[in-house]
């Protein structure tokens, strides 16, 4: 925690916390989303106070004083111990992203204009030194025609440093191709792990409205599995009431896992991303399904399967063992 509360302090003198990408990058540096794991300044008697993902850094009077939480495995650690992104908005702009609704209730960006998205030519261009555990790109965005010659370098560097990377997204098959093309001779540092949260292009449509169809994502899963690539899916969230449909077409083409979560804070996130009545509504029957009887059956059924993981929305619900350290995968 020694080297966290360094670093927030670092941010904390560099920069202003409305966000420019010097911060974001001295944030990325030790794997801290500012979109979600820290908060705007609260002011104090003597000074101001920072909320975290890691604890709460106070100045008061002139001083510093960090004070750690006990640390949680959930979200994006449970996958990867570092996470890196390099852009702000998404052109998918789904209904029900964390990203995007963190953004907006910090007023960083406006519920309407996520999809204007802003690329960091300084974190595009970021040299990378070896980490000491798998770094998880993109978190916030997905990889997309628009930005995959940036992807590409990122990529590049990250992996002649000698790092593992999980490269998570939205599959579009194109930019799949352009990704297998690229980084060949690097399929050992590399696990895709592609999101695909129903077989029904009309629900895929209403819940994110500007990324691939299913057809496209199996048609991106099915490519990196024949190129050779270790392959994993993720159904988070899962948008319908048959998620053993994908599990039955996907399972050929994954070689590491399968992992299967709620969509967590629906109705805030919802909300807060200024979605329609109808999405609200939809989510909420989900949400009734996805209550711990349906939850227990499903995993009643799949449990057998040991390609299946369980993010950590299902294992607080059943009270399954959860990691009780970052980047485990497990």
């Amino acid at each position: 925690m020694i080297r966290a509360f360094e670093l927030f302090v670092a941010i904390r003198n560099k920069s202003s916390f409305t966000s420019n990408f010097q911060f974001q990058s001295d944030a990325d540096e030790a794997g801290i989303d500012i979109n979600t794991d820290m908060e705007k300044p609260v002011k104090i008697d003597g000074g101001w106070k920072w909320k975290t993902k890691v604890g709460t850094l106070y100045e008061e009077y002139g001083k510093m004083r960090f004070e750690p939480f006990k640390e949680s495995v959930t979200g994006t650690k449970e996958w990867a111990k570092y996470n890196y992104n390099i852009q702000t908005g998404c052109e998918h702009d789904c209904a029900y992203c964390y990203a995007k609704a963190m953004a907006v209730r910090f007023s960083r960006v406006k519920a309407d204009g996520w999809d204007d998205v802003t690329i960091s030519l300084k974190a595009v261009s970021k040299k990378w030194k070896k980490r000491d555990g798998t770094i998880m790109f993109p978190t916030t965005h997905d990889i997309t025609q628009a930005n995959i010659n940036h992807c590409l370098i990122v990529l590049d560097n990250i992996l002649r440093a000698g790092n593992n990377v999980l490269i998570v997204s939205k599959p579009d098959p194109n930019c799949i191709r352009l990704l297998c093309d690229a980084f060949e001779m690097c399929k050992k540092q590399i696990l895709f792990r592609f999101t695909i949260g129903s077989v029904d292009n009309q629900t895929l449509k209403f819940y994110e409205p500007d990324a691939p169809s299913f057809g496209e994502r199996l048609a991106a899963l099915a490519h990196a599995h024949t190129r050779g690539f270790k392959t994993s899916v993720s159904i988070e969230p899962m948008l319908d009431f048959q998620p053993y449909q994908i599990v039955k077409i996907v399972d050929e083409y994954v070689t590491d896992s399968i992992w299967l979560g709620l969509m967590n804070n629906a109705r805030t996130r919802l909300k807060l991303n200024e979605c329609s009545d109808q999405v609200i509504e939809m989510a909420d029957k989900l949400r009734l399904m996805w209550s711990y009887r349906g939850v227990k059956n499903l995993y009643e059924i799949l449990k057998d399967n040991p390609k299946i993981r369980w993010k950590d929305s299902i294992k607080k619900l059943l009270g399954l063992d959860t990691p009780q350290e970052a980047g485990l995968d497990i």
